[in-house]
Order: structure tokens, then C-alpha cells, then sequence
């Protein structure tokens, strides 16, 4: 569900909230899997349908339709919420998730009784507030009942990174069950002196890279496997893979397994 009121055509940078709305929708649907539906309401004073609930079985005409959104008009999120739970209600799938963004004060409506009744019927939502004028104790509260996540972002650029987090967070598609050979995307002295490479890893959790970390090894999709960063006086270093074997039968039987180890704590 997305805001299109026309306060989302102000923006930083040149790029406006919509074209980052927008964006986050797109990233959204690349993240979902052929078995997966989507659907995607645009709401300023009135609610429609961009794109209808369906099966992400056509990415480029679903993102294509996703770009037609335009700015303009007022903001009532609770028409928006009510074309989703009904499109949602009936729907025959495990997970039913809803992702709310807006950056303003709604109309009035019952949305703590609308959120509950989702609720009820198994549908989980998560409330986005982007910028200082947004309803931010409505939306937590919301978020809340809803069984979902908030999020607050004074950040624009940071409206993808979310919404593209909450799709494998709703789709618990975060958790890669697969065999892949870590590839080297950073210079770290951690991995000095491993030029024959390292061994395979058979799984590893999703996530996103911090602005200022430093990605030193990932996935064969891009996903962090390893990254590091500075905190403060201290360094942080990040292992999306186990260390129990699960995932790392092979790398615990390497024989630089422990090298690279102690070279991670020094």
C-alpha cells in the first residue's frame, strides 16, 4: 500500500519519496518467487488498484505497472486498507502480509478495528512512516496490532532497503537452503592471504548491508556473508552463515578454517 498523496512528490537529492515508493515496490516484487502473489493499492483522497492481487508470474509487467503511480490529492490510508483486506480475506496462501508507507496525517477511520479484523483473519501488517509529519503513534500503534513491524525513515533513500527487508521477512524467504561458493566483494585483512579461495557454504540468512560497511565476502546473489564496519573506537564484523556445521560442514573441515577465524577476532 502505497501513498501517493502529493506531499510524496517532495523528495532529497532530486529524487522524490514516489520514485523511491516506487523503487521499493519494484525491489519488492524481485525479491518474490513465482509461487508468491502480490498486489500493490495506491491511495491519496480515494483508494485504487495498481496492481490487482495476483500470482508473480509477469515481474516486468507488474513492475511496469508499478511505475504508473503518479503524486496528487489528499491522504485517506483507510480505503486503501480495506481494498487489501478484502482482496486478502479469501485468499488461499500460508502467509498474508501487508505493507503500509505514507508520509502524512490521515483522514479519520476506524483503523484500529480494520487492523484487529486483519488480524483476526490471519493477515499481518506493517506500518512505514516516512518523514516528521507522518502519524507516527497512529502508525506504530497500528503496527502493533497488526502483528507486523514499524519503521520510522527521515532518510528517503532508505524506503527500498525496507520494504525489499519486509518482503523476506513476510515471505521468510530470507533463509537460503543451498550450496554456493562464497565470492570475494571487499578488501579485508581478514581474508589476506587466502588466494586459493574459500570452501563452499549450504546456506546462509539474508540480510542487508549496512551504508558503511564494508562487504567482504557474498553470496552468489549479492547477499552479505561476511561484512565489517567501524563502531565508534571498536570493528563489527558480520557471519550470516552458522558455525555449528549446519551450513558449514565443509568450511569447519578446511584446513584454514582456523587461520580465518582468528584472523576474523584480530
Amino acid at each position: 500500500m502505497i501513498d501517493k498523496s502529493g506531499s510524496m512528490a517532495a523528495g532529497q537529492y532530486g529524487v522524490s519519496k514516489m520514485e523511491l515508493a516506487k523503487e521499493a515496490a519494484i525491489r519488492s516484487t524481485e525479491a518474490l518467487r513465482p509461487v508468491d502473489y502480490i498486489g500493490v493499492v495506491a491511495f491519496d483522497d480515494v483508494a485504487s488498484w495498481v496492481v490487482k492481487t495476483q500470482a508473480v508470474d509477469d515481474v516486468d509487467r507488474i513492475k511496469s505497472d508499478i511505475g504508473t503511480i503518479r503524486p496528487g490529492g489528499g491522504t485517506n490510508m483507510y480505503p486503501g486498507l480495506k481494498l487489501a483486506y478484502e482482496s486478502l480475506k479469501e485468499l488461499n496462501v500460508q502467509l498474508k502480509h501487508v505493507i503500509v508507507l505514507t508520509d502524512g496525517q490521515s483522514q479519520e477511520g476506524d483503523f484500529h478495528g480494520l487492523v484487529q479484523e486483519m488480524r483476526d483473519h490471519g493477515i499481518t501488517v506493517s506500518m512505514v512512516a516516512v518523514g516528521e509529519d507522518s502519524d507516527t503513534k497512529l502508525l506504530e500503534e497500528l503496527a502493533n496490532i497488526g502483528g507486523g513491524r514499524y519503521y520510522y525513515t527521515d532518510e528517503f533513500t532508505n524506503i527500498p532497503k525496507i520494504f525489499t527487508k519486509e518482503t523476506y521477512l513476510a515471505t521468510q524467504s530470507y533463509i537460503h537452503n543451498r550450496t554456493f561458493y562464497p565470492v570475494v566483494t571487499g578488501y579485508s585483512p581478514i581474508i589476506e592471504g587466502f588466494d586459493q579461495g574459500f570452501p563452499s557454504l549450504h546456506g546462509y540468512i539474508a540480510t542487508l548491508p549496512k551504508v558503511e560497511a564494508n562487504m567482504v565476502l557474498s553470496s552468489d546473489r549479492q547477499d552479505p556473508v561476511l561484512a565489517e564496519w567501524q563502531y565508534g573506537l571498536g570493528r563489527v564484523v558480520a557471519w550470516t552463515s552458522d558455525l555449528r556445521g549446519s551450513w558449514t560442514g565443509d568450511w569447519l573441515a578446511w584446513d584454514e578454517a582456523q587461520r580465518f577465524w582468528l584472523n576474523v577476532i584480530s
